[in-house]
């Protein structure tokens, strides 16, 4: 759907983005990251395939 709508090169790079906030684990884009899911805002099909979890 994000892909659809922004397109492949926006696509990769939000990938990326999401990738480096959880190989680092605590920085800015992690917390959002982690915000968003506490919040219920981020997509079920990231949560799945990040393999994402609040606890």
């Amino acid at each position: 759907m994000f892909e659809q709508a922004n397109g492949r090169e926006p696509t990769l790079a939000v990938e990326r983005r999401i990738e480096a906030a959880l190989e680092a684990g605590d920085s800015f884009d992690a917390q959002i990251v982690l915000m968003t899911l506490h919040a219920k805002l981020i997509n079920p099909e990231v949560v799945q395939r990040y393999e994402l979890s609040a606890e």
